[in-house]
């Protein structure tokens, strides 16, 4: 096209337009960069992590809510103290798995 656009604009039929193109080496950064893990992965990863830790947190507390497992746990004798460190110690295994399988990732 640029060769049809330079003989028209030229009146010269026989002129010829040539490109060439010869790229340099890869250098050991580029060649690092693109074998290793950028920091679109990294990103990706950090966020689907989060956004399943927190959708598991208040999935659960959005349960506890709707079918009042804490008042039936009460009812049935166990302390207020005892319920809620459970439900922390539950969390923080979802948590640590969540966080390991990001790390595998990694």
């Amino acid at each position: 096209m640029y060769e049809a656009l330079l003989k028209y604009a030229s009146k010269n039929d026989t002129l010829q337009f040539k490109v060439r193109s010869t790229p340099y080496p890869k250098n050991r950064q580029i060649q690092d960069r693109k074998n290793g893990f950028d920091a679109t992965k990294v990103a990706f990863v950090s966020s689907l992590a989060y956004a399943i830790a927190l959708t598991t947190t208040i999935g659960s507390l959005v349960e506890e809510r709707t079918t009042h497992l804490k008042h039936m746990q009460v009812i049935s004798g166990v302390s207020l103290l005892g319920y809620w460190t459970a439900y922390f110690l539950i969390d923080l295994i979802k948590l640590q798995l969540i966080s390991g399988f990001a790390a595998l990732m990694f």
